[in-house]
């Protein structure tokens, strides 16, 4: 598989290359060396949602400012469903920095709604910036993506949340400070990451049953 810098952004391509490396389609090392490739300024202002749509996108993550109620997200999530058409999963983004996140979060998770899955970020995404994990309900957890500023230093952590998955960018990218390098993609971090998500478990726990009846 070969990025495409005249089709897709940065974003779009490192989506495209991960979700390829989690169906096993694409090998590690190919994967880390096209992320590590990855770089560029490209941007879709003003084109239709369905222009962005090829063979293999099966998700469209939807990121726009909260709608100012829950049934304009309603509706912001089914114009962006009939644009795209049958196949194509919606992933509304949420600010979680935002007060209203959490409760339009735990709204739009509910059964029967509109969203496929839910982008959980800080602040209007993209900014590479973490947020309190606490504020996330329980009940959304199995449908969301945990986003904002997650990499090695903190993956272990952020699995450990409980949601469905992790989103990575900025956080497995050179810093502003790698000169000509920077906002390139870290085959270093990235491979840390990645190992560290393929050998995580979840905690376990044991209970011991003490008694003080005599066993004779």
């Amino acid at each position: 598989m070969q990025t495409r810098p005249q089709v897709y952004s940065p974003l779009q391509n490192t989506a495209l290359w991960l979700t390829a490396w989690l169906y096993n389609v694409e090998s590690t090392d190919d994967t880390v060396q096209a992320l590590t490739d990855l770089g560029g300024t490209h941007r879709y202002r003003g084109c239709e949602l369905a222009q962005l749509l090829v063979d293999g996108i099966s998700a469209l993550q939807l990121h726009a400012p909260y709608q100012g109620s829950l049934e304009a997200e309603h509706t912001l999530i089914a114009q962006a469903r009939a644009a795209v058409g049958e196949g194509t999963e919606i992933w509304r983004a949420i600010s979680m920095t935002q007060p209203e996140g959490p409760t339009i979060a735990k709204a739009l998770a509910e059964p029967g709604s509109d969203a496929d899955k839910l982008v959980l970020d800080a602040h209007g995404g993209g900014s590479g910036h973490t947020f309190d994990w606490d504020t996330i309900p329980a009940e959304v957890k199995a449908m969301s993506l945990l986003a904002g500023g997650i990499g090695p230093a903190n993956v272990t952590e952020a699995l450990a949340v409980g949601c469905a998955g992790v989103d990575l960018n900025s956080a497995v990218e050179y810093p502003a400070t790698a000169g000509t390098w920077a906002g390139y993609k870290d085959a270093a971090a990235v491979r840390q990451t990645f190992d560290t998500i393929a050998n995580f478990h979840y905690p376990t726990t044991s209970t011991t049953s003490i008694t003080d009846e005599d066993p004779s």
